[in-house]
């Protein structure tokens, strides 16, 4: 039976990857979303900073956990 892994990430990584990738990645993110041949079952990707924004309150030590 093959193991579960758990990635943990800080939340302050989080914030500092954003801060680094966000705005030069904001083409791709448009390009993958309007590309004409992705298929309409496919889901919008989602930027990194909206999958976790709701599980980031403070630069406290937060951790989040990646399955």
């Amino acid at each position: 039976e093959e193991e579960e892994q758990i990635h943990v990430v800080m939340c302050s990584d989080i914030r500092f990857l954003n801060q680094t990738f966000s705005a030069a990645n904001a083409g791709l993110v448009d390009f993958i979303n309007s590309h004409p041949l992705r298929p309409i079952s496919e889901p919008l990707f989602v930027p990194f900073e909206e999958r976790f924004a709701d599980k980031c309150v403070e630069d406290d030590g937060t951790e989040v956990y990646l399955y």
